[in-house]
Parts: structure tokens; sequence; C-alpha cells
């Protein structure tokens, strides 16, 4: 674990055992986890996510949550869940309308809302366009002193046909409760909803939406308040390394480092360490990334392409996009996304990097894709001693700047506009090594890798003048 010592540095590091961490594979053990984890929580449930869908299997994980709510065994039992407030209110039903039953002193609904959006903007901003101004995207399902950590929102496609990646730890109470603060944080910036279709102001701070000023004190009191998840802390330490430990010092065998990425308020402790991951690569390493939406920024591209090892990237295909049959301008994001793999594809040939840096599409028919993620394999290591794993996408805004002319190069809103969290975790354990070289075989066999050449010449990639336009006009959107 010496290789990625330097993540003390930025992280306070949680020491587990290996044996306690488990890889969920899919959808559909993913859902029966959040049923078991309901059923079974004996003093307190956490759900972060972007939304709640409405369908019949949301509708029975409310269920599960009301009956274990009004356990009389379980007087102590109390539930918090955040959302982002432009996902959980729009449309009728929608997240709201699926919980306000349940809300009371001992179940709270929060939904975050971003300062970036209000007054006129707000007013007359469309429905779907208005999340462009930044969401809250964590992935956190808790449990007593387990969780899940994901990509995947609670909503029916993440539970059948849309892969994602899904961690559970399990008996870490120290690491537990640092993300029950870090939700509970966010919630006190957050509207509380009321039984009553009411929502309460945030209670950290005044309400950003009320004027220019409020926002702005807004974003300072928030940024201030993740300062205490994102500096090391003043805990004891082992060898002179701030630590928290879980369990039997014999047993740690397994280091867990917490990233935040809140770019609006200054916070990219997420992009530091990743880039710097991504930088490291030396000889005979392997390492493979993967994002549903792949568009990533110039310098994670700069840190690939300079690095020494073997890169093996996989995107979504056309078909596996979650925006594939959209209507409307949306139709044409898929095309877009075809467009950025050709310019990754271009920049591999540009600096001769052919054959150590791979780019491929995950396709597997009826599924769409959403996993994202590392796997860092060192020197001639068969399976994986870190992974990366979260709700993070891997992109963000740049101006580049030419002789000729200035563009923007922009990737998903996950580096500078939404409220992001994903663990680095490194371990010795091998059953846990494994899990996670299983995991990263099972989603690159359904991808096929692509060559410039094949892309120049296959019709169905090249992108007609409208598409043209469409991606000039959403790429600084999505």
């Amino acid at each position: 674990m010496q290789r990625f010592s330097w993540l003390a540095a930025f992280s306070k590091p949680y020491f587990i055992s290996g044996n306690n961490v488990e890889v969920i594979y899919s959808p559909e053990k993913f859902y029966d986890a959040l049923q078991t984890g309901i059923r079974g929580a004996q003093r307190r449930i956490v759900m972060s996510s972007l939304y709640l869908g409405t369908d019949k299997l949301e509708t029975q994980l409310v269920e599960g949550l009301r009956s274990s709510m009004a356990d009389v065994s379980r007087p102590e039992l109390r539930t918090t869940i955040l959302l982002d407030h432009l996902r959980g209110f729009r449309g009728s039903p929608n997240s709201y309308t699926l919980l306000k039953d349940l809300i009371d002193s001992k179940f709270g609904a929060y939904f975050y809302h971003t300062p970036n959006l209000r007054g006129l903007l707000r007013r007359v901003a469309p429905s779907r366009f208005n999340e462009v101004m930044g969401l809250q995207h964590m992935k956190i399902y808790l449990f007593d002193d387990s969780f899940i950590i994901s990509g995947a929102n609670l909503s029916r496609d993440y539970f059948a046909n849309r892969q994602d990646r899904y961690m559970k730890f399990s008996n870490c109470p120290q690491l537990a409760d640092f993300m029950v603060t870090l939700v509970e944080t966010v919630s006190s910036f957050s509207f509380k909803a009321t039984a009553n279709g009411s929502a309460e102001s945030p209670v950290a701070a005044k309400n950003p939406l009320t004027s220019k000023r409020a926002s702005k004190t807004f974003r300072t009191t928030f940024k201030n308040a993740m300062a205490e998840f994102t500096s090391p802390s003043d805990s004891p330490s082992v060898e002179g390394v701030p630590s928290a430990h879980e369990g039997e010092s014999g047993d740690q065998d397994t280091v867990v480092y917490p990233l935040l990425q809140m770019g609006q308020y200054g916070v990219s402790q997420d992009a530091i360490v990743t880039q710097r991951i991504l930088a490291q690569l030396g000889k005979e390493e392997k390492l493979f990334l993967t994002s549903g939406y792949f568009n990533l920024p110039p310098e994670y591209i700069h840190a690939i392409l300079s690095s020494e090892g073997q890169c093996s990237v996989l995107g979504a295909s056309p078909q596996a996009n979650g925006f594939y049959g959209a209507k409307g301008v949306a139709k044409h994001v898929p095309s877009m996304y075809i467009h950025f793999a050709q310019e990754f594809l271009e920049s591999i040939i540009k600096h001769g990097c052919e054959g150590r840096v791979k780019y491929s599409e995950y396709f597997r028919n009826g599924w769409t894709f959403h996993g994202k993620g590392v796997w860092y394999y060192l020197a001639k290591e068969n399976l994986p001693s870190l992974t990366l794993v979260g709700s993070s996408n891997y992109g963000r805004w740049q101006c580049v700047i030419t002789e000729s002319e200035w563009y923007l190069v922009v990737g998903h809103r996950s580096l500078t506009r939404d409220l992001e969290v994903q663990l680095a975790v490194v371990t010795e354990n091998a059953g846990l090594r494994y899990a996670f070289h299983k995991e990263q075989e099972a989603l690159f066999q359904c991808g096929k890798e692509l060559h410039l050449d094949g892309v120049r010449q296959d019709p169905s990639r090249q992108l007609n003048s409208l598409q043209w336009v469409a991606t000039q006009l959403l790429r600084p959107h999505v």
C-alpha cells in the first residue's frame, strides 16, 4: 500500500478489514441489498441520491421504509433522505409526493438546491435544462454501521438494466459516521420537506434563492462546512498519518480515503487525487477507467497520455447511452459522445500512444451503461490494489484558447457544479483484490475496442450539420 501512501496528504485514511467490503455486481443485487438494509436497520437509515423514482420497485422501497419506521421493536430508528430539489420535485408524481406521508419527527426528507439557479433564471429555465446549473449527486445508502456507495440512483432502470457500480462496506462504524455526518451537513444546507407540501429553508445558512448576497453568503458558509471533511484530522496517527481504525489492527489490510468534489464551493479534493493517480501510472503498471458519460477534462487526458503504463478506457456505446432514443434536442446527446470519443482517439494517435492507451465502448443488448471508476494494477500484478468508486463521472468545464479561436471543452457537471463523493480503496486483501478484478473484467468484457480509422469510416458515426450544432450547444451542459 506504500505506492498510494501519499493519499493521506489529501484525505483522512480509514483502516478497515477487506473482509468487510463486498462488490455488488448487478442492479438486481443492488436492489436486494437496499431492501435488506431497510429491513434490518435498528438505529439509522441515511440515503443520499439524485432522486427517487415513482414506479413499482421504488414504491416497494418506500413501503419498506414505512414498515421499518412503524416497527415498535425499533424505537430508536431514524431516517434521513437527501435528494436534489430540481429532480425531486420534477413532474407529478415525484420523489416528494412518494415520501411526504412518511415525514415526521423521525423521518426527514431534504432537498438540496443549487445557489446557481435563482431569480428570473429559475423561473424561466425549462425543466431538465435547469439541472445543468448543479445537482446533489452523491449516492450513499447507509444502514446502521454499514453502507453502499455507488453511482446508481434510486429508480427502476438502476435496479434492472442500467449497469453501474456498487460497493458495500459492512460494520465500519467510523467510516459510516463520516458518511452520516457528510449527508447531515449537506442536509442542513438543504430545504426540509414537510408533510403539508411546504419546505423549510436551510438551517445552516440563509435561503440562497432570496438574493445575490444570500447566495454568496451561502457559498462561503457551505465551503467552510466542507473543510471538516476534506482536511486531515487531528486524531491519533499511525506512522505519522492521521487515521481511523475499524476492528483489530491485525485485520486492517485495507485503507479507505473519502474524496469530495464540489467545484462551485472550491472543493476539488477528488479531481486532484484522480489526476495524480492517472499521472503516476508507471511502466508495467495497468489502469482501467470507466465513465458512462465519457468526456474527460484535458488535465486527465494529458495525465493518461503522459504516463508510462497501460491504460484501458471504457465509455458507453451510443445504444448504451442513457439519452439513446430521447426526444427533442436530447436525442443528439449520444452523437456528441461519439464525437468526444473520436477526439480522444485522435489524441492517442497524436501523442504516439497506440497500443498503450485503448478506448472501448460498452454494449449489452437492452442495457444502458452508467458505471464509473478506476482500477489500478501495480507492476507485475494480476489483481488491482486500488479502485476509485462513487458518483463522479470525471468531467469538467475548461476554456481553451488557441491561436485562432476560443471554445469550451466541457465535461459533465460533476467536477464544477455537482456535489460528488468518491472513495479511494487501497487493499492488500487477496479476496477483495480478486473481487475488484472480477468487477473490472465483467464490465470490459462488454466493451468493443474502437480504432480511429474504423470510426472515421463508419457512416453512423459521422455528425450531420444539425448534430454538430447540437454538440456545440450541449457540450457545456453534459
